[in-house]
């Protein structure tokens, strides 16, 4: 899979993708998915919003206007995190 977007994998990014592959993200439906932790609301939607953009995490389902599904690591977000060591320890 190939990114729609270039992302630089910031903090912010790596501590998302950390928290999506632990299982404990979910995304909502819409063609702008909003991220939650933990059951709340991520504290940088638009940031969510590029990483899903860029193909780094996505739904485990299609997910309806007012519902939420688990979300995933894409290849692309795996793939991400095998250049940075520090996510192999984490989760």
């Amino acid at each position: 899979m190939v990114p729609k977007t270039t992302i630089e994998p910031t903090g912010r990014v790596r501590a998302m993708l950390r928290a999506v592959r632990a299982g404990r993200c979910e995304l909502s439906g819409g063609t702008e998915p909003d991220l939650f932790v933990d059951g709340v609301p991520f504290c940088d939607q638009p940031m969510a919003h590029v990483v899903v953009n860029a193909g780094l995490i996505e739904a485990e389902r299609p997910v309806a206007l007012c519902d939420r599904a688990c979300a995933r690591l894409t290849p692309a977000g795996m793939a991400l995190m095998g250049e940075h060591t520090e996510f192999s320890a984490a989760a």
